[in-house]
């Protein structure tokens, strides 16, 4: 029950830059996580109506919460999910992760010094104007108009441009 719920005194070094882009803040959510997991091993999260990971869920809205950015989830996932010397797949659509083991890839990671702000940035609007167009479109996501073929999917971009405008469309 929640009364029984443990909390933890955590301390947090990082020689991270601020706002690099390295997904710190996303890192930072998952490890606070999974330590109160581990403070409370027998306690469990209520299923999600949506059928979703509840777990998983509660990372991610965490952050969108402290954060007041509602990003995606994908960088919540490759750190929860990803493993030396994997890829890994994921459908945001349902949340679908696979890990596949790569033996020909090469990532580099580089410290731009230019500084992330999903914040200040035009992230929210354009998602904000995305879940319109889907609306409005009677679809779960831009993706899916993809899936009704060019013709159809053209004709269906072209209905929403005036709302939304061509750059924001184009995104979809």
């Amino acid at each position: 029950s929640p009364e029984d719920v443990r909390g933890a005194d955590i301390l947090v070094a990082s020689d991270v830059p601020l706002g690099a882009g390295c997904s710190s803040s996303s890192a930072l959510v998952v490890a606070s996580a999974l330590a109160a997991r581990a403070c409370n091993p027998s306690y469990e999260l209520r299923k999600r109506k949506d059928g979703r990971d509840a777990f998983f869920r509660s990372i991610v809205e965490c952050e969108w919460e402290f954060s007041g950015v509602k990003g995606g989830c994908m960088d919540h996932l490759a750190i929860v999910y990803g493993r030396p010397g994997c890829v890994v797949s994921l459908d945001c659509r349902d949340e679908k992760v696979d890990a596949h083991i790569s033996t020909d890839a090469t990532f580099v990671l580089l410290d731009t010094r230019v500084k992330h702000d999903l914040e200040n940035s035009p992230y929210t609007d354009r998602r904000l104007a995305c879940e319109r167009c889907a609306k409005e479109l009677q679809v779960a996501s831009l993706r899916e108009v993809a899936d009704e073929g060019v013709t159809k999917g053209l004709a269906m971009i072209d209905k929403i441009e005036k709302e939304v405008g061509q750059a924001t469309a184009n995104r979809g």
